[in-house]
């Protein structure tokens, strides 16, 4: 099962804000760009391969503004269509260009959760550099992870966002008003390509509590939510289960199993934004509030449905 961990395009829009400066770098951009594609030359090669067998034709040339815009800051968001129409190719070749990106060492690609709720969309991408210096920043202040443990698994795992404008050039980038937050005018704010990939990969966030499968959980809650609240979705799904209780016992309308699993995710989609909201504002909810809040919307959203 793959699991889905998320973030918000407005905070990459924010942390990618107080880097603006360095898209007038354009001669810094470029070379550290060659030293990164040097880099994936290097691994493929040890892989006994070549990076225009991986990358061939317009992959490459896809490859290569990618890897321009990330090595500013770490973090690129940018839709499918985006490079389909920039490199006129087609939406498989853009699949197979991000496969190939994400089986290497040194990137997460992540996804992103639709606003309306209707889950993860596939055509999407939110890309990470491991090796830039932002990289704890960006995991902190985008994922709101802040634990260093272990994540080895996290290379192959996708992760959403709910993204709204794509990144689609570096000189186009969104001016954002970030008050609280200072520029970083110093070189150390461009990618370190000297980390050895196990110094990278034993900083590595995990942005998870944990990515065991959650039993009791619906399956998509559990491929969504599991990596970001863990168990916690079990406390979820007891109250979203007394929610419907409730709601039956009040209508004498019967409510199906599929009707539970499906408000159970639209339900925790809706938590999810005040939790977010929350930690924004520097007050991240407790346990108990959320179970608080989670029966509500529950319960609002098996009265609307009945």
């Amino acid at each position: 099962m793959t699991k889905i961990l998320t973030c918000y395009l407005k905070d990459v829009d924010t942390f990618n804000g107080r880097f603006k400066w360095l898209w007038k770098e354009k001669s810094t951009l470029r070379k550290k760009k060659e030293e990164f594609l040097e880099t994936l030359r290097t691994h493929f090669k040890q892989q006994q391969s070549a990076i225009h067998k991986v990358f061939p034709k317009k992959r490459m040339e896809m490859l290569d503004y990618v890897i321009y815009n990330l090595v500013a800051t770490g973090i690129q968001a940018i839709h499918s269509k985006t490079l389909m129409k920039k490199f006129n190719v087609s939406k498989s070749t853009v699949s197979r260009f991000v496969r190939s990106l994400k089986a290497t060492p040194f990137m997460i690609v992540a996804r992103y959760i639709k606003e309306d709720t209707t889950g993860a969309h596939p055509d999407s991408y939110v890309f990470i550099l491991k090796s830039h210096k932002n990289f704890h920043h960006i995991c902190d202040e985008i994922f709101f992870a802040h634990d260093t443990t272990g994540v080895q698994t996290l290379q192959q795992e996708e992760m959403t966002t709910p993204v709204t404008r794509p990144v689609t050039h570096p000189e186009s980038t969104e001016n954002v008003d970030t008050p609280s937050l200072e520029a970083d005018k110093s070189p150390d704010a461009f990618i370190n390509l000297d980390l050895p990939v196990n110094h990278i990969n034993n900083h590595l966030m995990s942005v998870s509590q944990s990515l065991a499968y959650i039993k009791g959980v619906p399956k998509k809650v559990n491929q969504v939510y599991a990596g970001k609240y863990g168990h916690q979705l079990q406390d979820f799904y007891a109250r979203i289960q007394n929610a419907a209780k409730a709601v039956k016992r009040d209508t004498e309308i019967e409510i199906e199993k599929e009707q539970v699993h499906e408000i159970a995710y639209t339900s925790i989609v809706g938590l999810d934004k005040y939790v977010h909201e929350a930690n924004q504002q520097g007050n991240p909810l407790s346990l108990r509030d959320m179970c608080r809040l989670i029966y509500q919307i529950a319960k609002n959203q098996f009265y609307e449905s009945t």
